[in-house]
């Protein structure tokens, strides 16, 4: 294929020529993106630019009216959310994506059983209790230790505090391990301090995967990315490290109005 040609080793996300529109509003244009294994990549930009529409064609949840989207060699345009889940691609989202009537067990129990996109298995586990004290379980016991969630364990989510509930979403998108992480402004609703024990865990877990993280807060991921992007009016207008980017005339004057 033409575009797999193009792949080298060290890719693992590429497009060719995305877009997308509602009703006319162009809200990704012909974008073109290469990211490399391991990469740590921050998407800035102001509201409406599309920034989570992007997120939501990689992930798929939209899908594009022209372009291609690459995994690796392997073209996912057309894949669901659950395939490419399947395939190591996770992500959270600007809003809380968590069961608020279920326990921070049962979410994580959820997330762990749902790549495997087996229904028996998952009956099986999220109904049996006994199942959860199992070896298939021990995967879940680790992450209930490693978030420090093992108190709060039996919770329903919907009373535990936010940072708690954004530190559970992560937790929920790491669980299987994927190669390709997405989080969708993750600060979103945290004070300072909840933001600063977020990005400890991040920094953690993130450590040999490829993450796209989109975020207004910019000066609080400037020690997370490596690489930023800036979106405006659907394209990408700037790409390259942290300060070189916010001093692009471009950029200034697209998201400071600054001429």
């Amino acid at each position: 294929m033409e575009i797999q040609s193009l792949m080298d080793n060290n890719e693992i996300i590429r497009t060719k020529d995305l877009s997308i529109d509602f009703m006319g509003f162009i809200a990704v244009n012909k974008v073109n993106l290469v990211v490399k294994k391991s990469e740590i990549v921050g998407i800035i930009g102001p509201n409406g630019a599309g920034k989570t529409t992007l997120l939501h064609l990689l992930s798929g949840y939209y899908k594009p009216v022209s372009g291609r989207i690459f995994l690796k060699n392997k073209d996912i345009t057309n894949l669901t959310p659950e395939k490419r889940i399947s395939l190591g691609i996770a992500r959270t989202f600007q809003l809380v994506s968590t069961f608020s009537n279920l326990t921070v067990l049962e979410n994580l129990t959820m997330s762990y059983y749902w790549k495997m996109n087996t229904n028996n298995l998952f009956l099986k586990a999220f109904f049996d209790r006994t199942n959860l004290v199992s070896n298939q379980y021990e995967q879940i016991k680790n992450y209930l230790e490693l978030f420090r969630f093992t108190n709060i364990a039996d919770k329903l989510v919907k009373n535990i505090p936010m940072g708690s509930k954004r530190e559970l979403e992560v937790a929920m998108a790491l669980i299987n391990e994927p190669e390709v992480l997405f989080l969708d402004e993750p600060f979103s609703g945290l004070g300072d301090a909840e933001i600063d024990k977020l990005l400890i865990i991040l920094k953690r877990f993130a450590k040999g995967k490829t993450v796209i993280v989109i975020e207004h807060k910019i000066s609080k991921i400037k020690d997370f990315t490596k690489r930023i992007l800036v979106m405006s009016e659907g394209k990408i207008i700037a790409d390259g490290n942290f300060n070189e980017v916010l001093q692009d005339p471009e950029v200034r004057k697209a998201y400071w109005k600054v001429e």
